[in-house]
C-alpha cells in the first residue's frame, strides 16, 4: 500500500511506563526495523479496533497490518497481510465494515471472502518470504478459529531489509495535494508479541527507536505509537475532532 516517507525526530518523551515517540510519516503509525537483506519473516498479534467516523458526508478508514519491506530504498514491493475497516456515508446513513486481505505489492491487494471479523477480535498475523520473489502470509482469528494463507511465487522481488508493524491511513499527499479517504477514528490498537526472523536465524522484536507516529499537514499528530513493554506497543487516534485535514 501507499506510504510517505518517515522524518524522523530524535525527540523522546517518557510517559510512567510508557515511551511516546516523536518519530513521524505522513500515513503510517507503529513501528519498523530496519536490518538490510536479512528479514525473513514478521508476525504479530493485534486487536481489531472499534472504528468510527463524525462526518456523514466523506468515506473513512483505516487498516493494520505486518509487513516486509515497502519502505525507504526498497519501495518496489511490498509482502503484507491485515484487516481494515471502511465507513461510507451518505444520506445521514453509515455503513461499517471490516475485512482482511493479503498482498504482495505492487499486485491489488485480495480481500478474503467469507472471514468474520468485527472489532475486539484478536487476529494473528504474519508473513514469511522464502526467498525474494516467493513467500506466503497467514491470518487466523481466535475468536472463531478462521485462518487463512496464501503462498506466493515469481513475484517483483524484495529486498529483505524492513519488518513492519503498521497502522495506515488512506490519506495521503501527492506532490502538496492531498487525496484519498479520511482516516476514521479508531479505538487504541494493541501489538502484542511483535517478533522478526533473520535470514541468520536470529529473532528480534521492536524497540521505542523504532516506532513512529502519523504526522499530517500542519504537522498535526493524527496517530500516536506508545512503546509498552518488549515485544508491545499501542498505536491510538489522537486526531483533534476540530481539525480536518484539508485545512
Amino acid at each position: 500500500m501507499f506510504y510517505q516517507p518517515i522524518v524522523t525526530s530524535a525527540l523522546l518523551l517518557a510517559v510512567g511506563a510508557h515511551a511516546a515517540v516523536h518519530n513521524s510519516s505522513y500515513n503510517w503509525a507503529g513501528g519498523i526495523v530496519e536490518l538490510p537483506g536479512k528479514i525473513i519473516e514478521a508476525s504479530v498479534q493485534v486487536v481489531v479496533p472499534e472504528c468510527t467516523d463524525s462526518n456523514f458526508n466523506s468515506i473513512a478508514g483505516m487498516s493494520g497490518w505486518v509487513g516486509i519491506d515497502g519502505y525507504g530504498a526498497c519501495d518496489g514491493a511490498l509482502l503484507q497481510t491485515g484487516f481494515g475497516c471502511s465507513i461510507i456515508n451518505g444520506d445521514g446513513k453509515q455503513n461499517l465494515s471490516y475485512n482482511v486481505w493479503t498482498e504482495w505489492y505492487p499486485a491489488t491487494s485480495v480481500t478474503y471472502d467469507n472471514f468474520d471479523v468485527k472489532a475486539g477480535d484478536l487476529l494473528s498475523l504474519s508473513v514469511s518470504a522464502k526467498s525474494k520473489t516467493s513467500g506466503s502470509t497467514s491470518i487466523y482469528n481466535h475468536r472463531t478459529g478462521q485462518r487463512k494463507q496464501t503462498q506466493y511465487t515469481d513475484q517483483p522481488s524484495l529486498c529483505l531489509d524492513y519488518a513492519e508493524w503498521i497502522v495506515e491511513s488512506e490519506f495521503f499527499e501527492d506532490h502538496g495535494i492531498d487525496g484519498g479517504e479520511l482516516t476514521a477514528n479508531f479505538t487504541p490498537v494493541d501489538f502484542s508479541q511483535v517478533s522478526y526472523l533473520t535470514s541468520d536465524h536470529k529473532t528480534g522484536t521492536v524497540a521505542v527507536d523504532d516506532l513512529f507516529n502519523m504526522v499530517q499537514n500542519d504537522n498535526t499528530t493524527v496517530a500516536e505509537s506508545c512503546y509498552k513493554s518488549e515485544g508491545n506497543f499501542v498505536v491510538r487516534f489522537t486526531q483533534p475532532a476540530s481539525w480536518h485535514p484539508w485545512e
